[in-house]
């Protein structure tokens, strides 16, 4: 019966690395099991080792919000500090521990550090297809990327955020560069409007009033050289409208009696001499 009860403590030392609480249960089972044995002691000694472990594990609490990195310095510190006061504890009580604590709580540490970068890199992944399909992208759906890549959680790895700000400027650019060859349609199309300038003597002065309105009115922001070949047309459309408007005070004028002409020819005249 010793043998076999050592044969399952050694199952239980080599199970705890990966199996905290499952281990916890195996050896309060033995612990009844071998109760009044010489093999007693040693497991209830196991037992007080595996609470306590738990208990700090507990401590640790999930940090979901911290990145791979932090989280390792952090526990690294506090999983130290837990160890000491655990190997206090077990030097006061005489109980000589059955594992080497600090490989038990390194690998809980690395087991908890990994973890984090999976969840880090799961949220990666989630996102690259898209990246790698950038150039296939609309407008929005670039836009939405954008966003998320800016969000990103603030649990990403080093290694992952890094390659989410080198992502970030190739969307960005995608998204500028889509967002220009929209504005080039819109500018286009609505240019196509001031066309019928060929024509421009045909033009009523509401039409006239009308294209001057437009032009000042452009569905996108302009480019300055942009700008500077719309002046042309502006300079067009005012010189026909002033000429409309002459014409009509010329019509005008012509109906008034000639004293009233005369009159207003004098005027001119001395204003302009």
């Amino acid at each position: 019966m010793r043998f076999h009860g050592v044969t399952l403590l050694l199952q239980i030392i080599d199970d705890v690395p990966n199996g905290l609480r499952r281990t916890l249960v195996k050896a309060n089972r033995l612990r009844d099991i071998f109760v009044g044995t010489s093999d007693e002691n040693e497991i209830s000694d196991m037992v007080t080792v595996l609470e306590r472990i738990l208990n700090n594990l507990a401590a640790w609490g999930e940090s979901n919000a911290l990145n791979p990195e932090r989280l390792g310095e952090l526990l690294n510190q506090q999983g130290q500090r837990q160890l000491e006061e655990l190997s206090s504890l077990l030097d006061a009580n005489e109980i000589e521990p059955a594992w080497d604590l600090q490989a038990v709580y390194n690998s809980l540490v690395t087991e908890r550090i990994n973890r984090a970068r999976k969840r880090s890199s799961d949220w990666l992944s989630s996102r690259m297809q898209l990246v790698e399909e950038l150039n296939l992208l609309d407008l929005v759906q670039c836009a939405n990327l954008e966003k998320e890549l800016i969000e990103a959680p603030g649990y990403l790895s080093n290694e992952d955020q890094s390659k989410v700000d080198n992502y970030l400027v190739a969307v960005r650019k995608r998204c500028a560069d889509l967002a220009e060859t929209l504005r080039l349609s819109k500018f286009e199309a609505w240019r196509k409007q001031f066309q019928s300038l060929e024509k421009i003597d045909n033009l009523t002065k509401y039409d006239t009033e009308q294209l001057l309105k437009a032009l000042n009115n452009p569905p996108v922001e302009l480019t300055k050289e942009e700008k500077q070949s719309l002046q042309s047309i502006e300079a067009q459309l005012t010189t026909h409208i002033d000429q409309i408007s002459m014409d009509e005070i010329l019509g005008r004028i012509e109906k008034w009696p000639l004293t009233m002409q005369r009159q207003l020819i004098q005027i001119l005249s001395d204003r302009l001499t």
